[in-house]
């Protein structure tokens, strides 16, 4: 007798049933089977369409587990067990992942990956669109809406759009529900503070139901905030101001370094200048060679036009060498 238990324990876990069979990450389900351990710590590896799920594991019996799904990726995964005392098991069923665009406004149980959240998963859907799948008021829109011109000029600086910063009550009424009666607003008062109920209680709800996520986010960020008190009193961030010092060291260094390079390319582009100002205007500084010859003969005319050659340019060339002197 004591053999058979003793054979019973070794088997490997083998899960049988899922409840449910599909849902979004975050989902409780309950995964039922055989020889899944024999108590919380006898399970050391949990996991559901690839992720981790350990962490989320509660033990009930050998035959029932309840754990939650992580933040898995679309389509169908297997859950595979491991346990101390039989090993390695294996999974019958499969547990379908499906992906919800998460809106703004609207709570989840994992962690949302912003850079991926586009339009496009499932059916592309402008602004405008979402708004209208849900009436603020709980009423259905009226066919007749006022022109957005007309809105514009005498709502300036105002939206009708729930989710902007200058959403204006007064526009929103005019484009949606412009032929609303009294009745009509009184029970759209009653449809918003029903729709305020249910948000609190659908949130208190989602609390309830990720409660050891939320208590494990906490526990991790009070862990972490021992850990850099800890750090901080034990100086272990005295690291970080000799690493600052040593940057600023060896960027001083870096510009000694090539502080005679630089200052030597600085003189070669000035003389490089220089000659080419020569070259250029070589006639200006040639000027004498040119005047004296024709001096001693009595050309005075021919000198003359040397002179007037380019009196223009050398009225420019004698104010650029004035203001680099």
């Amino acid at each position: 007798m004591e053999e058979n238990v003793v054979n019973n324990e070794r088997l490997p876990p083998t899960v049988t049933g899922l409840s449910p069979t599909e849902g979004v990450p975050g989902t409780q389900i309950t995964i039922r089977g055989e020889n899944l351990g024999c108590d919380q710590n006898d399970v050391i590896m949990l996991f559901i369409c690839g992720i981790d799920s350990l962490w989320s594991m509660k033990w009930k019996s050998p035959s029932k587990i309840i754990a939650r799904v992580g933040a898995a990726s679309r389509g169908p995964g297997e859950v595979r067990i491991v346990t101390k005392s039989g090993g390695k098991g294996t999974s019958n069923v499969k547990f379908r992942v499906f992906i919800t665009q998460i809106g703004p406004l609207e709570e989840s149980a994992v962690w949302v990956d912003e850079t991926r959240t586009v339009p496009g998963r499932e059916a592309i859907r402008s602004v405008p669109q979402i708004q209208d799948e849900r009436d603020a008021l709980g009423l259905v829109p009226s066919q007749k809406r006022m022109d957005q011109v007309v809105l514009s000029r005498d709502f300036p600086d105002c939206s009708g759009n729930l989710r902007m910063e200058n959403f204006s009550p007064q526009w929103y009424l005019l484009e949606n529900h412009a032929d609303a009666t009294i009745d009509d607003l009184r029970t759209a008062i009653k449809n918003m503070e029903l729709a305020k109920q249910n948000d609190a209680k659908r949130s208190e709800e989602m609390h309830k139901a990720n409660l050891y996520s939320l208590i494990n986010c906490v526990d991790t960020l009070a862990n972490l905030h021992q850990a850099l008190e800890k750090g901080a009193n034990a100086d272990h961030f005295a690291a970080l101001a000799n690493i600052s010092k040593l940057i600023k060291d060896s960027k001083t260094k870096a510009e000694s370094v090539f502080a005679d390079v630089l200052k030597r390319k600085d003189d070669a582009d000035a003389t490089r200048n220089a000659l080419g100002v020569i070259v250029r205007f070589k006639f200006i500084f040639f000027l004498s060679s040119a005047v004296r010859p024709r001096r001693m003969y009595g050309e005075y005319i021919t000198i003359l036009e040397v002179i007037i050659q380019e009196p223009r340019v050398y009225m420019r060339i004698q104010m650029s060498l004035c203001s680099e002197n």
